[in-house]
């Protein structure tokens, strides 16, 4: 099941449920500490919403180590004693406690579990990865199922099929994992932040896929291009950036040299290819095609080539 089928599910509730925003924010553990119990009470009657936290945990979580299991096993202890003091603490009669005991063991342990991924998620990323790396792996969440620019970011994203921008054309990360993606990078906006994580940033606002957001990598882009090296990932993301705007020209220009700087950089001649495939430059956009077709070994990838080369070189492309 994708994000957003939970996240449908919910909108078609009672309107009872907490935010998007509240959610993430749990899962993140940046809420106060009555705030958290608040939503664990109501996470232990919403089976919806049990998905959605459960979903963000399982998509985040890696191998844990001991003093991670151990904590998480403690935090989930504490959520138990209080649903069990809330029970007790209950008017109704014996049978109906009973029966409401059972229940709530019942919710309990669906709970318990999720505050168990998501402390053992948590505090793995906190202790394992760099804010950039985190956000990375947010990213690639955000965009397995589907992915909103023609042309590829840098960094490594798996295949998934384009499916153009899904919301208005202002920028809108509202989107959890996107969200979390963002947020993993709060340190970026400012100016002494490393160039590594300002260019990752530049990535989420590229990979949300509309105008503004290309505007705002660029301007990112364009400063770390002015005080660090000039990468062929910073020459191909930068390149995505003027592609978005519809600049199709110096998109294809930086591609290009993106793929001088580095001859086998498969997202940077794909880019190139479509960009001259846009410009109406069908020889080279050709040619490009053919080379990415040879060079690449990801089978996704050469069959969305190959749909481009079949509207240029006619069926039964290689």
């Amino acid at each position: 099941m994708r994000i957003s089928d939970l996240i449908f599910r919910r909108s078609s509730g009672d309107g009872k449920c907490p935010g998007e925003s509240a959610i993430l924010a749990y899962s993140e553990d940046r809420i106060s500490a009555g705030a958290r119990t608040q939503l664990e009470r109501h996470f232990a009657e919403c089976s919806s919403c049990r998905e959605l936290v459960a979903f963000l945990a399982k998509e985040s979580i890696e191998t844990p180590g001991p003093e991670s299991e151990e904590i998480a096993v403690l935090q989930t202890a504490k959520v138990l004693a209080m649903i069990r003091d809330q029970q007790r603490r209950s008017s109704v009669s014996k049978d109906k406690a009973v029966a409401g005991l059972s229940l709530s063991y019942f919710s309990l342990a669906t709970v318990g579990v999720i505050v168990c991924l998501i402390a053992v998620a948590d505090i793995f990323f906190l202790r394992q990865q760099s804010p950039a790396d985190s956000a990375m792996a947010a990213l690639k969440l955000a965009t397995k199922d589907e992915r909103r620019t023609e042309v590829r970011i840098s960094g490594g994203l798996p295949y998934s099929r384009y499916t153009g921008v899904i919301r208005g054309g202002e920028s809108n990360l509202d989107d959890l994992q996107f969200s979390r993606a963002s947020n993993k990078l709060k340190s970026a906006e400012q100016g002494n932040a490393s160039a590594s994580e300002r260019q990752m940033l530049a990535r989420v606002y590229l990979a949300h896929g509309t105008r503004p957001d290309a505007q705002r990598a660029l301007t990112i882009l364009t400063k770390v291009a002015e005080e660090s090296v000039e990468t062929s990932e910073l020459l191909n993301d930068t390149g995505v950036a003027h592609f978005l705007e519809g600049d199709y020209e110096t998109a294809a220009s930086y591609f290009n040299r993106a793929v001088v700087k580095s001859p086998n950089y498969d997202e940077a001649l794909f880019n190139k290819a479509l960009a001259e495939q846009r410009l109406h430059r069908d020889q080279d956009a050709k040619n490009d095609w053919r080379r990415f077709l040879d060079q690449s070994s990801d089978e996704h990838w050469k069959s969305e080539a190959r749909e481009f080369l079949k509207m240029l070189d006619g069926p039964d492309p290689r």
